[in-house]
Protein backbone atom coordinates (compact mmCIF):
# COMPACT_ATOMS: atom_id res chain seq x y z
CA UNK A 1 0.00 0.00 0.00
CA UNK A 2 1.49 3.40 -0.66
CA UNK A 3 1.39 6.05 1.71
CA UNK A 4 3.22 8.40 4.12
CA UNK A 5 4.13 7.81 7.38
CA UNK A 6 4.63 9.24 10.51
CA UNK A 7 5.63 7.16 13.66
CA UNK A 8 7.94 6.33 16.73
CA UNK A 9 11.76 7.03 16.02
CA UNK A 10 13.35 6.29 19.04
CA UNK A 11 12.81 9.50 21.40
CA UNK A 12 11.52 11.27 18.58
CA UNK A 13 9.17 10.83 15.83
CA UNK A 14 9.76 10.36 11.52
CA UNK A 15 8.45 10.60 8.40
CA UNK A 16 8.38 7.92 6.21
CA UNK A 17 7.28 6.25 2.85
CA UNK A 18 5.53 2.78 3.15
CA UNK A 19 7.84 0.13 2.41
CA UNK A 20 11.10 2.03 2.65
CA UNK A 21 14.18 0.71 4.49
CA UNK A 22 14.68 4.05 6.02
CA UNK A 23 13.09 7.28 7.55
CA UNK A 24 12.76 9.96 5.18
CA UNK A 25 13.40 12.75 8.52
CA UNK A 26 13.71 13.00 12.15
CA UNK A 27 11.38 15.17 14.08
CA UNK A 28 11.16 16.00 17.87
CA UNK A 29 7.60 16.21 17.97
CA UNK A 30 5.16 14.36 16.32
CA UNK A 31 3.36 17.91 15.72
CA UNK A 32 6.39 18.80 13.11
CA UNK A 33 6.68 15.63 11.90
CA UNK A 34 2.99 15.69 10.96
CA UNK A 35 3.72 19.30 9.22
CA UNK A 36 6.35 18.28 7.27
CA UNK A 37 4.27 14.88 6.00
CA UNK A 38 1.11 15.57 5.62
CA UNK A 39 1.55 18.45 2.57
CA UNK A 40 3.59 15.59 0.92
CA UNK A 41 0.41 13.15 1.11
CA UNK A 42 -1.44 15.44 -0.11
CA UNK A 43 1.00 16.24 -2.90
CA UNK A 44 1.68 12.84 -4.08
CA UNK A 45 -2.25 11.86 -3.31
CA UNK A 46 -1.74 8.73 -0.71
CA UNK A 47 -2.66 8.23 2.69
CA UNK A 48 -1.30 9.51 5.58
CA UNK A 49 -1.36 7.35 8.44
CA UNK A 50 -0.28 8.87 12.14
CA UNK A 51 1.55 6.27 14.79
CA UNK A 52 0.77 7.48 18.83
CA UNK A 53 3.08 6.82 21.39
CA UNK A 54 2.52 3.66 21.71
CA UNK A 55 3.04 1.93 18.38
CA UNK A 56 -0.74 2.18 17.49
CA UNK A 57 -1.84 3.89 14.40
CA UNK A 58 -4.71 6.45 15.85
CA UNK A 59 -5.47 8.48 12.42
CA UNK A 60 -5.23 8.12 8.91
CA UNK A 61 -5.96 10.95 6.43
CA UNK A 62 -6.81 9.70 2.40
CA UNK A 63 -6.01 11.93 0.43
CA UNK A 64 -6.04 10.05 -2.77
CA UNK A 65 -8.46 7.97 -4.60
CA UNK A 66 -10.88 6.34 -1.66
CA UNK A 67 -12.39 3.24 -2.64
CA UNK A 68 -14.95 3.34 -0.44
CA UNK A 69 -18.33 4.89 -1.39
CA UNK A 70 -20.24 7.71 0.35
CA UNK A 71 -22.97 7.87 -1.72
CA UNK A 72 -26.35 6.90 -0.20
Amino acid sequence: MEGRYVVRHGNDWASTRAGAARVSKVFKTQAEAIAYTRPIAREEGVELRIQDRHGQFRECDSHGHDPRSIRG
